[in-house]
């Protein structure tokens, strides 16, 4: 029941006032406050799966962090924040109610330890694909100053800013212009670089 609750919910986006007013209808008299109550209890029944899936996702040569805005009722800030680490072993995610560039750094902190750099259990410094929010600067150590990872930017997130001069010039402003045929260009040239990369398996593919 409670896994059905938790589906609706974050899923389908269901209210939770009708999901508890179905399962009162349907199993058993339940309010919106117990049903909050019993979610909570069910995120922490299995904080110790989310935390040994962490880890595997962390464990990856390769992460990829990106974030999107959230409101909540509770919270005094007007935005909140779920990060998103990717890796070809998983996805896990992260609330906070700052968009600052230290949550993930403290996070990858805590997991990989407060080294000069952090690497996989190979030994190779570990890559961060993100998008232009998180600068290079984050990463750097505070001892040292040298930078902990390699931060790659998004290709997707690149591809946006051609395609919109490509795709404007496509509708009939000048598809003769030099601005139209350079951004063509890179629009053609990151869609082999995508092709490529749905065709490699590995990391070790994907790095070459």
């Amino acid at each position: 029941m409670m896994a059905d609750a938790i589906a609706e919910r974050h899923e389908k986006r269901i209210p939770m006032r009708r999901i508890a007013e179905s399962i009162s209808q349907n199993i058993c008299q339940l309010t919106r406050q117990q049903l909050a109550k019993y979610i909570i209890y069910a995120a922490d029944y299995i904080a110790p799966f989310y935390q040994t899936l962490t880890e595997e996702v962390m464990s990856s040569r390769v992460l990829h962090l990106d974030e999107t805005f959230m409101s909540t009722q509770e919270e005094e800030n007007s935005r909140q924040y779920m990060l998103v680490f990717t890796s070809e072993k998983g996805v896990f995610y992260h609330y906070t109610n700052s968009r600052s560039q230290t949550v993930p750094y403290n996070l990858l902190k805590e997991h990989f330890g407060d080294v000069p750099e952090w690497v996989d259990k190979d030994g190779n410094i570990i890559i961060i694909s993100t998008d232009g929010w998180y600068n290079v600067e984050w990463m750097k150590d505070e001892t040292t100053g040298e930078y902990k990872a390699v931060l790659v930017g998004c290709m997707v997130h690149l591809r946006r800013y051609f395609y919109a001069i490509y795709g404007a010039h496509k509708n009939h402003i000048n598809e003769d212009s030099e601005e139209y045929q350079v951004c063509k260009r890179v629009v053609e040239l990151i869609g082999q670089l995508f092709h490529l990369d749905k065709q490699c398996i590995t990391i070790e593919e994907k790095s070459k």
